[in-house]
């Protein structure tokens, strides 16, 4: 039978519309299958590591529709490996036909994960899925000492690292946090050293040469002071008097006087003052003033000559004692 033109047109527009729609609906229904494969139950697990001891958190979750649960049911669970290091076990039990029970045991001290999941299989089906959260055990904080040399000497324009010691508790994982000041910028700035228990000393370099300012290394409750000296060099030291008499048992003041690189503050420089024969006379103080120095200096029972040794820094001078 022939057919005209016009039928076979009209014949062929039919049979695309039809193989259009069959393709169109598998595509749709394929797309709709993927979809509910993705959405596959879920829920949230908190769990607090604890230091010493084992930590577990359990949520129960809804399983994927059209699977049906009974006490026979075997299910496995498999989960990130971000949660190797942080927990020990994972298991699921049936709660009820429709939902399961997931258990999670964190581990001593556990490391911090977020959002890692775990699922659950029945049959090699996935049928649901959880997310877990392990937060590391908390860290007790406590200090019980802080120790810092007691003072240091600091040239203008020129910085010092010094160590300091900060002992924690006893029932206290770690010293809590270490902070520094200064009680005054202008003569020493201060700063902790990255990953080292030191701090940085800074003394501008238009710091009065002389003047002191107490650092304070703090960690809780607990604090140490360091001073700080802007260095202020001796330049010349005289005795007042060359020579001295002192009376048996009796102290005298033997002054020194000091010319410094600033005169109106002390000097920096260490002092050292020392009899030659202690049995005759011995020294009791020593001050150090605004341009001078003062040494007492208390004679014994026996008379006689010995010399008193004086020095500021790299200056020395020598002061004859007489005893009578």
């Amino acid at each position: 039978m022939k057919l005209s033109t016009k039928k076979m047109i009209s014949l062929a527009m039919a049979c695309a519309l039809t193989l259009t729609s069959v393709v169109t609906g598998n595509v749709a229904d394929a797309a709709k299958n993927t979809k509910k494969a993705v959405q596959v139950p879920s829920a949230e697990i908190n769990i607090q590591a604890q230091k010493n001891v084992a930590a577990t958190g359990s949520a129960v979750v809804t399983v994927a529709s059209g699977v049906a649960l009974s006490t026979q049911s075997a299910l496995t669970c498999k989960y990130d490996a971000s949660l190797n290091t942080s927990i020990t076990e994972a298991k699921a039990s049936v709660a009820s036909a429709n939902a399961v029970t997931v258990t999670v045991t964190a581990a001593k001290n556990a490391a911090a994960v977020s959002n890692a999941a775990i699922n659950v299989f029945a049959d090699n089906t996935t049928i649901a899925s959880i997310k877990v959260n392990v937060k590391a055990p908390a860290v007790k904080k406590g200090t019980k000492s802080i120790g810092i040399q007691e003072s240091v000497v600091i040239a203008a324009g020129k910085s010092k690292k010094v160590a300091y010691i900060v002992k924690k508790s006893a029932n206290a994982d770690k010293a809590k946090a270490v902070k520094v000041s200064s009680s005054d910028e202008s003569v020493v700035k201060a700063s902790k050293v990255s990953g080292k228990k030191k701090i940085q000393l800074t003394v501008p370099k238009n710091a009065t040469k002389g003047a002191s300012a107490d650092v304070t290394v703090k960690s809780g409750k607990k604090t140490a002071t360091i001073k700080v000296y802007v260095k202020n060099s001796a330049k010349t030291v005289k005795a007042a008097k060359s020579k001295v008499t002192v009376k048996k048992k009796k102290t005298k003041k033997i002054n020194i006087k000091i010319s410094a690189q600033n005169n109106a503050m002390p000097t920096t420089d260490s002092v050292t003052a020392v009899t030659a024969k202690k049995k005759i006379a011995v020294v009791k103080s020593v001050t150090v003033k605004e341009g001078k120095l003062v040494v007492k200096v208390k004679a014994k029972k026996k008379a006689g000559t010995t010399k008193l040794n004086v020095a500021v820094g790299s200056k020395k001078v020598v002061v004859k004692v007489k005893v009578k």
